[in-house]
């Protein structure tokens, strides 16, 4: 993907484009509104918006552990542009976990109960 498909695809987010970095399986967009996270997502679009409802229902609950996704300016939640279907969530800073760290794997467990209990 390159710089033009990234401008026309935050566009449907009504987001202009400042900067752009490649992490990982996303990008972080740096747009006028903030940082943003824009993701190619594979399942159906139907699979993509239950995942969403689930997190939702996580956030009505009392979950905000999580990075939500923002809608397009259309109301939808996912974008299609050549075929494939994006999501732009709230940028989130963090760092990968170290699974042989146990003061992570205990935090990491913390949020995943409060997860489940929401």
């Amino acid at each position: 993907m390159n710089v033009r498909d990234v401008e026309n695809i935050i566009s449907f987010w009504g987001e202009e484009l400042v900067g752009l970095e490649k992490r990982r399986d996303a990008y972080l967009v740096i747009t006028r509104q903030g940082k943003r996270c824009l993701k190619a997502v594979h399942p159906k679009k139907e699979k993509i918006l239950f995942m969403i409802e689930a997190m939702n229902h996580l956030k009505a609950n009392g979950f905000n552990r999580m990075a939500m996704c923002l809608p397009a300016l259309d109301k939808s939640m996912v974008a299609e542009y050549h075929g494939t279907n994006y999501i732009v969530q709230e940028w989130v800073e963090g760092v990968e976990p170290d699974y042989r760290n146990m003061e992570q794997m205990v935090k990491a467990a913390e949020t995943l109960a409060l997860c489940h209990q929401a």
